[in-house]
C-alpha cells in the first residue's frame, strides 16, 4: 500500500488486512525520495466535526439567501412606489390637473423617466396657460365691438326691439364667462363626467336666444324638447357651446329663409341632442371633414 501511494504521489484510505483503517500519505524528501506517512485515524474521529461544518455551511447559504431576497424586495418596493407615483402624477394630468409632479429618485432609469414627465407636464402647463391668455385677450378684444354695437343700438332713431338688446346682453354673458373660464385655469369640475346638466332645461333656454335670430331672417325653426330633467354627463357651459356651434353653423352655411330643427331629450332610448336644417348639403362630406369643417 505505501509503495503504491508514493507511486501515485496522492493520499491512500487502505485497511490492511487484521486492522483498522488508515490514511497513507506520501511525503516529499530533500534527497528527492519519497517518505510514506502513516496515520490510523479512528471512525468516530474522521466524522468529527462533519455535521458542524456543514451546518456552518448550510446557515452561511440562508443568510446569504436572506440577504439577496431583502436587498431585491427593498429594491422592488423603491421601483414599484415610483412607477405607483409616475401612474398617480399621469392619471392626474389626464383628468386636468398638471401641478402633479413626481419625486426624480431611485434606479438611473427610472430617474430619467421622472425627469422626462416632469419637463412633459411642465411644458403642457406653460402651453395652457398661454392659450388660456391668449382667449381671455381674444374675449376682451371682442368685448369693445359688443359694447359699441350695443351703444349704437341704444342710439338708434327707432328703439331696438326687446330680442336684440336679449340678445346682445346673452352675447356680453358669454363673452364674460368666457373670460372668467380661461382665467380660471384648468379645473376639474369643467371636464366632461365631472358634472352634468339638464339636457331639455338648457336647450330650452338658449333656443330662446336662437329663435329670435331665426325670426329675423325668416327660418322657420322647430324646437322638441323631451320631458325633463333629462341629467347629461356633460356640464351647462360645454352643452352651451356645442348647441351655438351647430346652430352656428346652420345660420351660417344656408341661405336666409332655410328651416332648422332642434331635438333634445330621448332618441332611441339614450338622450340625444338633433340639429337639422333644410339646407342643401354638403357636396363632398368627406373633403369637408378631411378639412375639419
Amino acid at each position: 500500500y505505501a509503495e503504491r501511494a508514493a507511486e501515485q504521489r496522492r493520499a491512500l484510505w487502505v485497511r490492511p488486512p487484521g486492522r483498522e483503517e488508515v490514511l497513507l500519505l506520501p511525503v516529499s524528501l530533500p534527497d528527492g525520495g519519497t517518505a510514506v506517512v502513516e496515520s490510523a485515524v479512528r471512525e468516530e474521529e474522521r466524522s468529527e466535526g462533519v455535521l458542524t461544518a456543514w451546518l456552518l455551511l448550510a446557515g452561511a447559504v440562508a443568510a446569504l439567501t436572506l440577504i439577496s431576497v431583502t436587498g431585491a424586495d427593498r429594491m422592488a418596493r423603491r421601483l414599484n412606489r415610483s412607477a405607483t407615483e409616475l401612474a398617480r402624477a399621469a392619471a392626474a394630468v389626464g383628468e386636468g390637473d398638471f401641478r402633479g409632479r413626481v419625486a426624480v429618485e431611485g434606479p438611473v432609469e427610472v430617474r430619467r423617466v421622472g425627469r422626462a414627465f416632469n419637463a412633459m407636464a411642465d411644458r403642457i402647463d406653460e402651453l395652457m396657460r398661454a392659450e388660456r391668455e391668449l382667449l381671455a385677450d381674444l374675449s376682451h378684444r371682442l368685448r369693445t365691438p359688443l359694447t359699441a354695437l350695443r351703444l349704437e343700438a341704444d342710439l338708434l332713431a327707432v328703439p331696438a326691439d326687446s330680442r336684440l338688446r336679449a340678445g346682445l346682453t346673452a352675447l356680453d354673458r358669454e363673452v364674460t364667462s368666457l373670460i372668467s373660464t380661461t382665467r380660471s385655469g384648468p379645473a376639474r369640475e369643467r371636464l366632461p363626467g365631472r358634472a352634468s346638466s339638464d339636457l331639455p332645461a338648457v336647450v330650452g333656454g338658449r333656443m330662446e336666444f336662437w329663435s329670435a335670430l331665426a325670426e329675423a331672417q325668416g327660418r322657420e325653426c322647430r324646437v322638441w324638447l323631451g320631458r325633463g330633467p333629462l341629467p347629461v354627463d356633460l356640464p351647462a357651459d360645454d352643452l352651451t357651446a356645442a348647441l351655438d356651434a351647430l346652430l352656428g353653423n346652420v345660420f351660417r352655411h344656408t341661405p336666409p329663409g332655410t328651416g332648422c330643427g332642434v331635438q333634445a331629450g330621448v332618441l332611441s332610448g339614450a338622450p340625444r341632442l338633433v340639429v337639422e336644417d333644410a339646407g342643401p348639403g354638403i357636396e363632398s362630406p368627406a373633403l369637408a371633414a378631411a378639412r375639419g369643417a
